[in-house]
């Protein structure tokens, strides 16, 4: 286990600035986590305001940006998708709230059009589903990381899209 006084010789501060700029561990490891998702969120967001209209088009750019990021910052991918898991109820509860402003992207790409979907009955949850598509997303990163980033950001970004716009069509 890394501790305060391990991680503030490796940043050569001392552990009173330390606790100046952060009260625990947890609260270190949660502000990296919002700084590297608050980022990749914001690419993705980027990219599929700058693609062409079509949900399909902006699916593509916004999950093509996630997967170019973790690609190149594999210690983003390590952080978000490893590191942030079981470490305490303080990180897990900022975990989630955090995974629903993902959740949010999501369903704000895929379903904000959304009127209910012909002979639906009753309405799918454009949430749940985004929810899904969200852990969709996130097991296939962590598999991706794992064999070592051995398909294309492209390839994962279609496959990605598949899912979603498979999914967006129920609804």
């Amino acid at each position: 286990m890394t501790t305060v006084k391990d991680i503030c010789e490796a940043a050569r501060v001392t552990q009173r600035y330390f606790y100046e700029a952060f009260t625990s561990r947890e609260d270190l490891l949660c502000t990296a986590s919002a700084a590297t998702t608050n980022t990749m969120r914001e690419e993705a967001l980027l990219a599929a305001a700058q693609s062409g209209p079509a949900t399909s088009e902006r699916v593509w750019a916004a999950s093509l940006a996630y997967f170019s990021y973790i690609r190149a910052h594999p210690e983003v991918a390590r952080l978000t998708l490893f590191e942030m898991e079981g470490v305490s109820a303080e990180v897990d509860a900022f975990h989630r709230a955090d995974l629903q402003k993902t959740t949010n992207l999501i369903r704000d790409l895929l379903f904000s059009h959304s009127g209910p979907a012909e002979g639906s009955s009753p309405r799918l949850s454009p949430d749940l589903l985004a929810r899904g598509i969200l852990g969709a997303m996130y097991q296939m990163a962590k598999e991706w990381t794992h064999a070592g980033f051995d398909q294309t950001p492209e390839t994962m970004a279609r496959h990605l899209q598949a899912i979603g716009l498979g999914t967006g069509r129920q609804v």
